[in-house]
């Protein structure tokens, strides 16, 4: 009987580990989480205000690009390059806005195709800007009990292994 007792607590203690140790992996996700919505949130600010400006502003394209610094840590290349490409066109932009305001009637036409072709261009980024971002900001859904998530993800790797039998035996 006096062995069962200590028998008892190293048990306790190794579920009350694991739980931590579960905690702990669902706080790491949900800090990546913020710091991948901060970034989110940035660039639907940047493109918002592109779009009911018309125009990428120092101050906007400053603050862009402060509050995307990270994304290269967070993100993989797809959307990295695609907050690259946001930048550079709002660059062309700003520029094609400035020249705009001084420039001959020729050369002024010009500057407003250009900057008519760089607004088509965000309008294209903004349509694809959800679809870039979602993979990345969701989250897998956690029952709260291991033992049910860890049966549920065996059952599917159990199909999955049954299912590639059943294909190599025909």
């Amino acid at each position: 009987m006096t062995a069962i007792i200590p028998s008892l607590i190293a048990l306790a203690v190794v579920v009350v580990a694991f739980q931590q140790f579960l905690l702990a992996k669902e706080r790491l996700k949900l800090d990546l989480f913020e710091r991948r919505l901060a970034i989110y949130k940035a660039v639907q600010t940047y493109l918002e205000g592109v779009r009911t400006t018309q125009d990428s502003s120092d101050e906007l394209s400053n603050s862009f690009r402060e509050a995307t610094q990270t994304a290269q840590f967070l993100y993989d290349s797809d959307v990295t390059d695609f907050i690259d490409e946001l930048y550079r066109l709002g660059f062309r932009l700003n520029l094609a806005n400035r020249e705009v305001g001084c420039l001959n009637d020729s050369q002024l036409m010009k500057a407003k195709g250009i900057k008519t072709e760089a607004l088509r261009e965000f309008m294209a980024h903004h349509l694809k800007f959800d679809f870039r971002f979602l993979p990345y900001l969701k989250f897998r859904k956690w029952s709260g009990a291991f033992w049910i998530d860890f049966h549920k993800q065996h059952k599917k790797k159990k199909d999955y292994d049954t299912l590639r039998a059943e294909l190599k035996s025909k």
